[in-house]
């Protein structure tokens, strides 16, 4: 019986490992590959969105997020009227960020909240009215 258990959670180990190495694998299939240093992640269209994270003013742990955009061949893609909003969930906390577009690929906030492990950042993205937002998830 417990060899049993143990072939169990070998194989749902396995299988979650399997399932970690397709999504970063798409990414490098499809040639996108973070340049910033950030996070990469596909979102629900025909986009991927790198996300990095800085402290700008340590005194108050003010982080600033940039989140690049780029299309299916890792270009960087304009983001002209789009609008994107943040929330970072630490624990129980949640921290809300604008980020409105500042020219060429990125989308630019900031906030105060100090950056753990576990924290997920959760990014939904307008590209404009007659689209649906796009949502796109990050983790730590």
């Amino acid at each position: 019986m417990k060899d049993r258990v143990w072939r169990d959670k070998i194989i749902f180990l396995v299988i979650l490992l399997l399932l970690a190495m397709s999504s970063i694998n798409s990414a490098v299939a499809a040639g996108v590959k973070a340049v910033h240093g950030g996070q990469l992640q596909k979102g629900s269209s025909n986009h991927y969105y790198e996300m990095t994270l800085r402290e700008v003013d340590p005194a108050l742990h003010t982080q600033e997020m940039v989140l690049y955009v780029y299309d299916m061949q890792g270009r960087p893609q304009v983001v002209r009227q789009v609008t994107a909003r943040a929330v970072i969930i630490i624990g129980r906390e949640k921290v809300n960020m604008d980020l409105p577009s500042v020219g060429g690929n990125r989308l630019v906030g900031s906030a105060l909240f100090m950056p753990q492990a576990g924290m997920r950042v959760l990014v939904t993205v307008s590209w404009s009215d007659d689209q649906f937002p796009e949502q796109v998830k990050f983790g730590t």
